[in-house]
Order: C-alpha cells, then structure tokens, then sequence
C-alpha cells in the first residue's frame, strides 16, 4: 500500500501522463503557441517541466539525468519528453517514500555554485514546479480552443490512477 506522501507523487505523475499524451498528436505550431503569463511555448514549457523533474531525480539520488535539455536548444519530441517524465515520476514515488528526513543534497548548480539543499525541499519543489507548469500548459491549450484534461486531485482519486502501485 502507498504511503499517503507516495499518492502525492503519483498524482504528479498521473498529470504529466495526462498533459503530455494531451499534447503528443498537436502540430508543430500549436506546440509553438505560447501565452501571455506563462513559461513560453508550450513544447519549451513541457520540456522545461520534463528536464526539471529529471534534474530533481539526480540532485536527489545522484544518479545519471533521465533527460538533458535545456533551453534555447530545440525541444525534444512530445513522446520523449513523456517517456523522461514517466520515469522521472516513477523514481519520485519512490525517493518520496526512501529519501530521510535529514537527507541533505550537495551538488553544483548551473552558474557553477556548490551547493547543499534539503531534500524535502527538492521534494516540495518538485511538486510546486510541475503544478505551475502543468497549469501554464492547460492555459496555453485553453488558448488554442483545446480542452486540457482534468488533472487535479478530486480527478485523480475519481479515476482509480491510484490503484497502480508502480
């Protein structure tokens, strides 16, 4: 049975799952649509939010990223970004439940900065970050005349996503 801080994370997981296969069949210029008060363009927006999450994973258990990308480099595919993030969301669930209290993550940041972060912190962050981007996603898909999907937690436990323990 998943811990109640686990859920947390498979609700993160289960709305990426939700955003991108939403935004896998668009064209290449709906991808390109942006919108006043969000990220960007919505393909830079989802691989931002991919390339984050991976990042969160390594400065957490300081294993390889599951995705390098940054921007101003040409997004990758929809269908990659969703493979980087359904791996990213599973090994979340499993630090949400592994990593200690007092885990401290030590790492270098991009402008070159030795660092040391709690690991609840990358934790939290990682669902605020993704929340934030999820909802520029939704915005600019709104714009577009597209319905996004429902991803927030009263959806989540209605649709049972719960029950799958990976």
């Amino acid at each position: 049975m998943p811990t109640n801080i686990q859920q947390l994370y498979r609700h993160n997981r289960w709305a990426n799952r939700l955003i991108l296969a939403t935004c896998v069949d668009l064209t290449p210029e709906q991808l390109a649509a942006d919108c006043v008060g969000t990220y960007g363009a919505l393909h830079v927006t989802l691989a931002h939010l991919a390339a984050a999450e991976s990042g969160y994973v390594h400065r957490l258990s300081a294993e390889p990223r599951i995705l390098e990308w940054r921007d101003p480099a040409p997004p990758p595919p929809v269908s990659v970004l969703a493979d980087a993030l359904e791996r990213s969301g599973t090994r979340l669930i499993g630090l949400a439940a592994s990593t200690p209290d007092d885990h401290i993550a030590a790492f270098r940041t991009l402008d070159g900065e030795d660092v040391e972060i709690p690991g609840w912190v990358l934790l939290a962050q990682s669902i605020d970050h993704a929340r934030e981007h999820r909802s520029h996603a939704a915005t600019i898909l709104t714009q577009l005349g597209l319905t996004p999907p429902d991803i927030d937690v009263w959806a989540f436990d209605e649709s049972g996503a719960d029950a799958d323990v990976a």
